[in-house]
């Protein structure tokens, strides 16, 4: 099952990268984010999670949902655009080195060598593949920068939630930050358009595939059988799953859509890889 979560999480990169090219980034996000909280609402409660938020918590809860859905999907979602899915799979994995840099700073956490190493390893990845990117394009590489924004906010969030002591259910949490991460979208989707042009009810049969897979793999069944994961299982086994993750990524776009895989993606991923199973071994690392 660890197996199943990480490969699927994987795929959902090049699949995402499908849908956005039949339907426009607001349109699909929209979908995904309420379909998704609305999915996993329903879930806790069927499995009896109160889903009542203390008055107190809300603005935490808005923050860190407005960081972890909402800036972490438009910034991942516009640079799989731009880029191809393995190297945004690869990039949107670097957020554990942010992550590390915000514990360092917010949270009072102690800076040992793993997360020194860790840092440097996750460091070098996003300067290959920035650096790369640059001069392929022969100008600024907007789709890296933008993965690297996605991480960065990804982490914000990370460090956002970690900071309250939550007197609610983990799932709880994450279908009421998955609701207030559809707002803005929902907001702008009418006005705005990212992408291609083509709203969400003249878009394909592929793109609402593309759209269901990333509700079901991406937001929804997966989380459930994660969090269950990481009730029945050792973190240091669950965590296989992340680690699966931007491996089949970059695997899957080279078989599914043709894209290059060189050194490059598998030097970065491989530091990748090394940063992540490093700072696993110091009890940080991403929770997604």
């Amino acid at each position: 099952m660890v197996a199943v979560v990480g490969v699927c999480w994987g795929v959902n990169w090049p699949v995402m990268k499908v849908s956005l090219t039949e339907m426009t980034l607001l349109h699909f996000r929209t979908i995904v984010l309420i379909v998704s909280g609305v999915l996993m609402m329903a879930g806790c409660r069927v499995a009896g999670h109160g889903l009542a938020v203390p008055r107190h918590l809300w603005p935490m809860l808005i923050w860190a949902g407005l960081f972890n859905m909402a800036f972490w999907n438009l910034f991942a979602s516009y640079g799989v655009m731009l880029l191809t899915a393995g190297r945004a799979a690869i990039l949107g994995y670097t957020m554990p080195v942010f992550a590390l840099l915000l514990g360092l700073v917010f949270l009072g956490e102690r800076l040992s060598w793993r997360k020194l190493v860790a840092l440097g390893l996750g460091t070098a990845a996003m300067a290959i593949l920035v650096v790369d990117t640059a001069a392929a394009m022969g100008r600024a590489p907007i789709g890296a920068l933008a993965m690297l924004a996605a991480a960065l906010m990804w982490a914000i969030g990370v460090t956002l939630t970690k900071r309250v002591v939550w007197p609610i259910s983990v799932p709880v949490v994450t279908a009421w930050q998955l609701l207030i991460g559809a707002v803005p979208f929902t907001l702008l989707a009418p006005f705005v358009t990212i992408g291609v042009e083509t709203p969400f009810y003249a878009a394909s049969t592929t793109a609402w595939i593309g759209v269901t897979m990333n509700v079901l793999l991406g937001n929804t069944v997966l989380l459930a059988i994660w969090f269950t994961l990481l009730k029945r299982l050792p973190a240091s086994v669950a965590s296989v799953s992340l680690l699966l993750s931007p491996v089949v990524g970059v695997l899957v776009g080279a078989w599914w859509l043709g894209e290059p895989a060189g050194w490059q993606e598998f030097t970065a991923l491989g530091l990748v890889l090394a940063s992540l199973l490093t700072l696993h071994g110091s009890g940080g690392g991403p929770q997604r």
